[in-house]
């Protein structure tokens, strides 16, 4: 547990919106998350996720498909992004 929170505490940065109310993340997020250009902002009730744009519609068909025959089981290389 500590050397989780010790990633992700500390490698949290300081954001400044811009006067379009934009946040710019660091390249280091941007990178370790694998978003490039196109990026999706999910709502999750309490907290959003951004996912890159292809792999959220990956994972969003994967999901799909699986609930058709009950499995719902979520592929091993899909990971939870930012």
């Amino acid at each position: 547990f500590d050397a989780f929170r010790q990633l992700y505490v500390g490698s949290a940065t300081e954001s400044q919106m811009d006067g379009q109310g934009r946040i710019s993340l660091p390249q280091l997020h941007r990178e370790f998350a694998g978003l490039d250009k196109r990026v999706v902002l999910v709502g999750l009730l309490y907290k959003f996720e951004l996912w890159d744009e292809q792999k959220w519609w990956d994972y969003t068909r994967h999901v799909i498909d699986s609930s058709k025959d009950g499995s719902m089981q979520l592929p091993a290389d899909i990971t939870v992004s930012l």
